[in-house]
């Protein structure tokens, strides 16, 4: 199974996780979630810190808020990936 816990978060910081893992930027996420640039910036921010907080493998490389979710995105592929392999 995985070694991976479910990411402790606010239903709004799982959107906006899934839409930086989408490629928008925070004027598209703030258009997308009828919000503010500046709170949507600052929703970014949080999801970075909320990630570091429970997974710190994610503090490697650089630090800025997209990277670290990138990171966790990757992190949760390769989870679901070892999970279906049949070896």
């Amino acid at each position: 199974m995985s070694d991976l816990s479910p990411l402790d978060a606010t239903d709004r910081q799982k959107e906006v996780l899934l839409l930086v893992a989408g490629g928008e930027s925070d004027a598209e996420i703030a258009r997308t979630l009828c919000i503010q640039t500046s709170t949507a910036r600052a929703h970014v921010a949080n999801v970075r810190t909320q990630l570091l907080i429970q997974y710190p493998q994610l503090k490697n490389g650089n630090g800025r808020p997209r990277n670290v979710i990138l990171r966790y995105f990757r992190l949760v592929q390769a989870e679901a990936f070892k999970g279906t392999r049949s070896d």
